[in-house]
């Protein structure tokens, strides 16, 4: 390229700042002033700007920092070649350094980026693009055309918003201006051949002159959505009240006269989707169900639809026969009384006055009223006769109670010689334990009884493999091919089973159980912790397939035998904790033989009630990716339990429970729950798991990264900014917050993946949840000087809600709490 080493000018935007400087940093030129040319030209690539295509600001990085954000364009001159201190190849020594002496502000309609792809106007879709900044505007090339300018995100194209390009200059018309503010919902299409001369590099240099000097055609390129809310408007003092119901009535309204090409090719479109939509509602739609109907299919849905719903169905047709039964109920009724009254009159024909012969009068009658049957009327009879008995019943019943009572002291007596056998059992364990260790003694004397009789213990030896069963074969979804398709079933099934959560929500779960080893889901209690793993696991398919283990952790665990078990000295057999987790291990390792491809999930449920650290200890190390995932149990026996196993960790955050340690902390994510008003569950417990189940290598494709780079440019900065902020050494600041290596790996794996599935327009999304999730979770100091340090955090996290309204609630409750700030509040 043509430079001017003296004195050079670029457009450029930000890098990063020094961590230890904020007045010095980088920048990333992306144009040059060619002198000769008189005119900016393009960079091409880093070696124009040797090392890593940036140049280095000695002085005022942080003025720049301050006036533009990232990934804004700004024009920068007195940049110089540094002959002292540039060494190629060394990071961070650049070729060019700059000051901020001379510093312009790129307006946003300037260098609009260009990019080649296919693209279907129809469909609104485009493939084989380059790399697109989904919240920049852009022009599309293809052939011999420019369409634009578009804003894109994950799954389709639209028109550029017009309050993107921020109009702030003096002129009291402009077309391009009036056009789009009018018509936001219209691209332009340009011939190449015409435009050329605004082109720099793979940019277009001014939209207004573009758009005010070049010819172009509109093309509309709103939704349909959009289009008939468009029309019920415009439409709408020529509908009568039954057509304003029914859109199809706009196929026999007479249209408006209009002189406005925008409105006339609108109307045309309108009107088109409207007769398409009553020509499939009236035509295709009942063809298409004639003929499945008439199917083998469409007989199976028939005969289940009537089955499931037959009493619905058959209700109306049933009532006749209720009433008919009822009727005959009723019959019978009246004939059932008919032959009481039979049999008490001939009853009192015979044997009443013998009945009744020793009742006072005045109750006779209603002794009649009462007993209406034979059968009541001989009960009677014989009571009467029996009368004369009482006395002996008596006597006898005297008896009977004077051997009771007699009984009742002997069993009095025995209670307390039973007691006093137990006391005496009490005191010789109580001795027993007193001085030495139980399990030494009860081996010693194992041992003992094994050499007089002969037996060596040694000999007596078995496999844990041996007591393990292989897991019942899986049912697996093999419809769902895409990512999208894969997250609104998942979401379809979670609606199915009561909890509701939300897109983005449902994909940070999933990639954060998907890439770490542990992950911990912490709230107070009651905010559906538990639940909501139970429901993500009954979801995927592998709580319904022995696949997902809940672990209820108690306090007073110590060691890993509290989790896992141990291997017992006496019988010479690995004896496993009642947690059942070291089955479920071996079944991980079952499942791998057999290429079972499924995923396991382990749940820690009040995971804090003992340390972590120390019951998951044989777990911790493994949290790391590059690890072998395997445990020994006994000497010269292990558990390779693969990679498809996941643990999950529920923790309170209250006073009963244990502080999360930082070995934990630098290993694992904490998704912070809040109570909220959607939750809906119901008992998992009870419910019907009827899901199929996603293959591991399913699910790590639909959790995988993608072809968009999604940490790079203004996201990486800004999470650069945020370690710079965390990490500052600078005095008065508190302690720093330092971001191993680990931490920046995760940060940087979970972006690129969530980036590119979340939905949402902001563009840090993904890394505002990796920053709440996973740095955040860091803080822990107090005094004033930790406090402006958070300060300092709270100026980065801009365009990030979730973190930054956590970090406000640490601060807050920090300052309530005598100036202690930690990230569990």
């Amino acid at each position: 390229m043509s430079l001017n080493p003296n004195n050079l000018k670029v457009i450029a935007r930000k890098s990063r700042p020094v961590p230890t400087d904020v007045t010095k940093g980088y920048i990333r030129p992306d144009f040059y002033y060619d002198a000769e040319a008189n005119q900016y030209k393009a960079v091409k690539d880093s070696l124009d700007f040797p090392n890593e295509g940036e140049v280095f600001v000695i002085k005022g990085y942080n003025y720049i920092d301050e006036k533009f954000d990232d990934g804004d364009l700004f024009e920068i001159e007195n940049i110089f070649i540094n002959d002292v201190s540039y060494e190629a190849g060394r990071k961070g020594s650049c070729l060019y350094t700059a000051t901020t002496s001379i510093l312009n502000k790129v307006e946003k309609w300037e260098y609009i980026s260009i990019i080649d792809a296919d693209f279907d106007i129809e469909q609104r879709k485009i493939t084989n693009a380059s790399i697109i900044d989904g919240f920049k505007p852009f022009f599309i090339r293809q052939d011999d055309f420019i369409f634009g300018p578009f804003n894109y995100d994950v799954y389709t194209l639209s028109p550029a918003d017009p309050q993107y390009f921020d109009w702030n200059y003096d002129e009291a018309e402009d077309d391009f201006e009036n056009a789009l503010n009018a018509n936001e919902e219209y691209i332009y299409k340009f011939k190449v051949t015409d435009i050329e001369k605004y082109f720099i590099g793979d940019f277009i240099s001014d939209l207004r002159k573009l758009f005010n000097e070049a010819s172009h055609e509109e093309i509309y390129f709103g939704s349909k959505e959009r289009l008939i809310e468009w029309g019920k408007k415009k439409f709408s003092s020529q509908f009568s009240e039954e057509q304003k119901l029914v859109l199809s009535g706009l196929v026999n309204v007479e249209l408006p006269n209009t002189k406005s090409k925008v409105d006339n090719e609108k109307i045309s479109l309108f009107t088109q989707i409207i007769k398409e939509t009553n020509t499939w509602l009236n035509l295709e739609l009942p063809r298409y169900f004639n003929g499945f109907l008439n199917s083998d299919d469409g007989n199976i849905y028939i005969e289940k639809y009537l089955e499931d719903n037959k009493e619905s169905l058959f209700s109306k047709y049933r009532q006749s026969d209720i009433q008919h039964i009822d009727t005959q109920i009723e019959f019978k009724k009246a004939e059932l009384e008919a032959l009481k009254e039979q049999i008490s009159t001939t009853f009192a024909n015979g044997n009443e006055e013998k009945t009744f012969e020793n009742v006072p009068s005045e109750e006779t009658e209603v002794l009649k009223r009462i007993i209406k049957d034979s059968v009541s009327r001989k009960l009677l009879l014989n009571y009467f006769e029996e009368e004369k008995n009482i006395d002996d019943i008596k006597n006898e019943f005297l008896k009977q109670t004077g051997a009771n009572d007699h009984l009742k002291r002997e069993i009095s007596k025995q209670e307390k010689e039973l007691q006093t056998i137990k006391d005496s059992m009490q005191a010789v364990k109580n001795e027993f334990f007193k001085d030495a260790d139980f399990a030494k003694k009860i081996i010693d004397a194992k041992l003992y009884t094994d050499l007089i009789n002969n037996i060596d213990p040694s000999k007596d030896t078995s496999s844990l493999a041996k007591t393990i069963e292989t897991s019942k074969v899986v049912n697996f979804n093999t419809n769902i091919t895409s990512s999208k398709v894969f997250f609104e079933e998942l979401i379809g099934r979670l609606k199915l089973s009561g909890r509701k959560v939300s897109y983005n929500d449902l994909i940070n779960y999933l990639v954060l159980i998907n890439q770490n080893f542990i992950t911990v889901f912490a709230g107070l209690p009651g905010v559906g912790k538990t639940s909501l793993v139970e429901h993500l696991a009954k979801v995927l398919g592998i709580h319904s397939n022995d696949r997902f283990l809940k672990i209820s952790v108690a306090r007073g665990w110590t060691s890993s035998k509290d989790l896992l078990g141990y291997f017992n000295p006496l019988t010479k057999k690995y004896q496993s904790s009642k947690t059942g987790l070291i089955h479920f291990l071996k079944g991980s390792e079952n499942d791998i033989m057999s290429e079972m491809d499924i995923n396991r999930i382990a749940l820690l449920d009040e995971a804090n009630l003992s340390p972590i650290e120390h019951y998951w200890s044989d777990f911790l190390a493994l949290s790391d990716n590059d690890y072998q995932k395997e445990i020994n149990i006994a000497d010269g026996e292990s558990i390779k339990f693969g990679d498809k196993l996941r643990f999950v960790a529920t923790v309170n955050y209250d006073h009963t429970t244990e502080v999360l340690s930082d070995r934990l902390l630098s290993r694992a994510p904490i998704v912070k729950l809040n109570p909220s008003e959607y939750l809906n569950d119901f008992d998992v417990s009870t419910e019907p798991d009827l899901f199929d189940a996603f293959t591991a290598n399913q699910v790590n494709l639909f959790l995988s990264k993608g072809t968009k780079e999604y940490f790079k440019g203004d996201v990486k900065n800004k999470f650069e900014s945020i370690i710079k902020a965390l990490q500052d050494e600078e005095i008065g600041l508190g302690q720093p917050i330092i971001i191993g290596h680990r931490k920046y790996n995760a940060v940087e794996r979970y972006c690129n993946v969530a980036g590119n599935l979340m939905d949402d327009q902001n563009k840090f999304s993904a890394l505002d949840y990796a920053v709440n999730q996973y740095i955040l979770t860091l803080i822990n100091g107090r005094g004033e000087s930790y406090l402006k340090r958070l300060n300092g955090l709270k100026d980065k996290l801009q365009n990030m809600p979730l973190s930054l309204k956590h970090l406000t609630k640490i601060i807050s409750v920090g300052n309530d709490n005598y100036k202690n700030y930690k990230f569990f509040c």
